[in-house]
This record gives structure tokens, sequence and C-alpha cells, in this order.
């Protein structure tokens, strides 16, 4: 509001008929468009515009000529309303990442005049690098200042912000900058791979890399990293023990690392001193190459009873051009020869083991006796294919068997064709026993005459003078110590040489001049009285009486029978 002044005299009454100009001055700084001038009237000066630019206790004196100055009671002037935000601490700073800067945010607010506002509450974000402000919200204390307790750097190196903000003021957000630096190397750590393989003298795919880190996981160059290899005799580039140095970015490697000559594992580490971590091992196996050849693992050659596996089943090794073992290897077993079979059945693919080897499960020899075999082949190496033999001998006697049937026998008289009787395996191949073999009759009326038991030579029983007394149909057996018997074909036994006559019907009914009602049957039998197969012819005559005989008096004999049909008698009485 307004305010006058009044000129008085001594006793206090204004004086209405004082003019002139009352001038203010003031302890602090007036305003813009104030005015501090004033001209009685009536007494009374009046100011209407006055205002003061700066905050704090004041006093205003007023003077006019010729009048005795006054000056008021000291007053005290508040900061107007909040206009302008700024930058109360440094703007840019760099601290470790992942720690606190050293100058924490801090701004200040001031009115239209520059009097710094107290009360006013200050919103303070992260923007960049993802650290960490506390508190986000100060209120400005007494000199217009809010600060934050602390502003802790995101932990990755790298560009932070934060800003602080309060709607409506001029220079509204302020932006604070930090740099967050890498820290001191804590921390060492693969960015390879740790376990991998690679064919025998030759170089891995991923040589041995790591990072040296801070706390914060933020690579830390300048660092000595030594590579050393410790197990397997392979060599790193540059030479082990190695030492790299980190790069910008805490990055150290090697350039190659070429495994041992032989199989294995191989170790190279990574090592510096005082890092956690440290040292880093990275474990390389040294695998086989390509195959290149393959070899006989088992014997090559043996022998079984035919019919019968073989004591070692056929292994072969399949190896690189370093003669390490290689596994994985397709191998193709086939039976060449002598008919056996191998397991699995021929043609068989049997993969190489760890190894190197491939075994079949079994090989089972042909049944005859004599000369088997199996390859064993790789296409493309050197060596296939492998040739595995194996004889097949005789297994032990079993059986009898007639090789030679006997044959041409006439009753009494040894047989034209004499058996022969084998004894054999229990595959069916000649043993070369020398057993004892005997004959007997099986079926069939008689006797068997001759040597009836034969020392066998070589597994081979020769009768020589086997003969059966009576004829027809026989059947011979023949038996040996611990081996099934045999059983000869039906031998038909003939009868001999025709040597007498034998009336087998009688003639009876005669009639003097009338055929016989019962006509005579005349059989012609061997020494032995067996029946013949004679044609002969067979002649009858009178014996004893008188008279004639008429009629077919000679008949010839069919199958050593002569039967008469027309003869008769002329004449009486006994004949």
């Amino acid at each position: 509001p307004s305010f006058t002044v009044r000129a008085q005299d001594s006793v206090g009454t204004t004086l209405p008929g004082a003019t002139g100009t009352v001038t203010l001055t003031t302890t602090g700084t007036f305003g813009v468009a104030s005015t501090n001038t004033a001209t009685l009237v009536n007494g009374v000066a009046t100011f209407t515009n006055l205002s003061l630019s700066n905050t704090g206790a004041h006093t205003l004196t007023f003077t006019a000529t010729g009048l005795t100055s006054v000056t008021s009671a000291s007053f005290n002037v508040a900061a107007g309303p909040p206009t302008n935000i700024a930058a109360n601490s440094a703007i840019a700073q760099t601290a470790n990442a992942g720690t606190a800067v050293a100058a924490a945010p801090s701004v200040l607010i001031t009115d239209a005049f520059g009097n710094p506002v107290a009360g006013v509450n200050v919103t303070f974000a992260v923007t960049a690098g993802g650290g960490v402000i506390t508190p986000t919200t100060v209120a400005t204390n007494a000199l217009g200042i809010a600060t934050v307790t602390s502003w802790t750097l995101g932990a990755v190196a790298g560009a932070n912000s934060v800003t602080a903000t309060v709607a409506g003021l001029s220079g509204s957000p302020v932006a604070f900058n930090a740099v967050g630096q890498v820290g001191p190397a804590a921390a060492i750590v693969a960015t390879s791979a740790t376990t991998q393989s690679a064919p025998f003298s030759s170089a891995v795919t991923a040589p041995p890399a790591v990072q040296v880190r801070d706390l914060f996981g933020n690579g830390v160059s300048g660092v000595s990293v030594t590579f050393t290899v410790t197990a397997g005799a392979g060599v790193t580039t540059p030479a082990s023990p190695a030492v790299v140095v980190t790069d910008a970015n805490g990055n150290a490697a090697l350039t190659t690392w070429t495994l041992d000559a032989s199989l294995g594992t191989n170790t190279v580490t990574a090592a510096a001193a005082g890092l956690t971590g440290s040292p880093v091992s990275f474990n390389a196996t040294a695998t086989a190459g390509a195959p290149t050849t393959i070899a006989a693992n088992s014997v090559t050659t043996q022998s079984a009873i035919a019919g019968t596996a073989v004591a070692a089943p056929p292994s072969v090794l399949v190896t690189d051009a370093g003669n390490n073992p290689v596994a994985g290897v397709s191998v193709t077993f086939a039976v060449t020869a002598g008919g056996g079979a191998i397991s699995p059945a021929s043609p068989a693919t049997v993969s190489t083991n760890a190894s190197g080897i491939a075994t079949l499960t079994s090989w089972t020899l042909g049944a005859t006796v004599g000369a088997n075999s199996v390859t064993a082949s790789v296409a493309g190496l050197a060596g296939s294919p492998v040739t595995f033999t194996a004889t097949g001998t005789v297994g032990p006697a079993a059986a009898l068997v007639i090789s030679t049937q006997p044959a041409g026998a006439v009753t009494g008289v040894a047989f034209t064709t004499q058996p022969v009787v084998q004894i054999r395996d229990a595959n069916g191949n000649i043993t070369a026993s020398a057993a004892t073999v005997t004959v007997a009759l099986a079926s069939g009326s008689g006797t068997l005459g001759g040597t009836t038991t034969v020392t066998a030579v070589n597994g081979v029983a020769t009768f020589t003078d086997l003969l059966i007394t009576g004829v027809g149909a026989h059947t011979l057996t023949f038996t040996s110590t611990g081996v099934s018997s045999v059983t000869s074909a039906s031998l038909s036994v003939a009868a001999g040489a025709p040597t007498q006559l034998t009336i087998g019907t009688e003639p009876a009914g005669a009639v003097s001049g009338v055929p016989f009602t019962t006509q005579p049957v005349v059989q012609i039998r061997d020494a032995g009285g067996n029946l013949t197969t004679s044609t002969a012819s067979v002649t009858a005559t009178i014996a004893t009486g008188t008279g004639t005989l008429a009629g077919t008096v000679t008949v010839n004999a069919v199958n050593g029978v002569a039967t008469f049909t027309t003869l008769q008698l002329n004449g009486s009485g006994a004949h």
C-alpha cells in the first residue's frame, strides 16, 4: 500500500503550508520503476509505487530542504516468488563408475531480483547412466539452495546425467553431467570357451581370451596377463609364457593355440596377480584326425572245429595320420570264404569305439573242414581290406555214415560190393578216428558171416568179406562206441547157382489118357535149398511104371519154377 510522510513543526503539528520535494533514500536497493520522490501537498507527501529489490532488514530515510530528515524503523523485505533455477555446484565432473561424485548436485532458486527463495521443492532425477540419486526431492534452504545427499554413478563406465527440475522456472531443468571412469582392476574372467576340442597338432577354434574388469565389470586397460601352457605339449602364439597387455576394453587374448600331437587334455592358464578369478584355466582335448589306416587288432590266423566259433573274433584298429585311434568309423566285415557266419550278420557294419577298435561279436566257421576267411574294410584307408583266416578242423566223432552200401549179395557168398562206413563229426566231416565198427543183421532171416568188426583207418571202416546165408531182403546195422549207429539200405540176398530140383506140387488125379487133374510143379533150387530164379527147362519122364507119358513134357522155368499143364499117362497102375 502507499504510505505518507508529513512536514511537522517542533510540536508535531502538520504544516499545511509546507511545500517542496521529499526525497527517499534506503539502505536497500529500489526496485525498477520505483519513484523515490514525492511533493508536499498541504504538508503531506504520498509515495505510491515504492519497491525494494533485495531481501533482508532495511530502513528508509526521508529528506526535504529546510526540514529535519527522518528515518523509519527497520523492516524485513522477503523474497518474491521463485522465477529462476541455476546450478550451484559443478555441472561436469568425473568419478569411478559405481562410486559417488565428489560434488553432489546442488541448485540455487531465486526470485526475479536474484534473491534466494527458501522452501521450494526441487525434483532430482537420473536421466542417463543408471546411477542413483539420494534423495530425489529436496527443498531449498534459507539460502535458496537445494543439494542432494549423494549421486552414485552407474556401474558401467561412460556418460551419466542428473536433472534438477522445478516446473515453470527459468533454467529448469538444470543438467549435471559426470563421466563414470573405469576403476582399478579387480577380477579376470574368460571371454572365450574354457572347454573345447580340436584334432591333434591343430589349432583350436577359439584361442584363450580373458577380460580384466573393475569391481563393476568394466574392462580395465593396460593390465599384463600371462598365458602359460600347463598341460600337454601345445604351442601358443605368442609363445608360452606369453605376456599380453589388456586393450582399451580390458581384453587380452592369444593369437593361436595349437594342441599337442598326442591325444588327451591340453591346458593353458591366464593369470594376473591379485585379481579375483586368477588364474583362468582353458582346457582343450586333442582328438584324433581323419582316419587314414586300418590294421588287424586280433590274430589274423587261427583254427577251430568246423561249425564252431573261433576263440578271437576279428577285430581291427583304425588310426589317423599320427597313429591315434579314431572313434566312430564304420567298418564293414564280410564272410569271403568257408560259408561261416558272423555276428552281426554279413555284411556287418561295426563302428569303432573310443579306442578306435571295431570288433565282431562272433565268427562261426562253416560246417565243412577247410579254409574260412573274413575281411574288414573301410574305403580309402591304407591296409583295407584286412583279411582274417581260420581253418575249420574236424570235431569229435559223433555218427556213423555208410559211404558205400553193400550190394551183390548171393546167399553164402561174400557181397560183391562190401560196405564202407565213415566215422564223422557232428557236421558230417570224416574224422581221423581209429575206433572199431561192428556190423550185425538188423532185419531179414539167415546168418551174417565174414569179418563183422573192423578197425577204422582215418575214420573209414572198410569191410571185405561179409556174406549172408539166407535169401530175401535184409538190412545191416553198424555200431561203434560213443557215436550214433547207422542202418544200411535194404539188401536183397539172391539164391545160389541151381543145383537141384524139388517138386513143389505132386501130380494127382491121373486117369489113363487124361491130363492129371493136379499138374506137377517143379522148383529149381540151389545147394542150400533156396529157390533160384533160374529159367532152365525141366523135362518130365516116367521113372517107374509102364506106359507112356504124353502132353508137354518139357517146360521152361519162371523164377525157378517149372509149371506143367498137360501131362498125362497112357497106361494104368503105379507110376
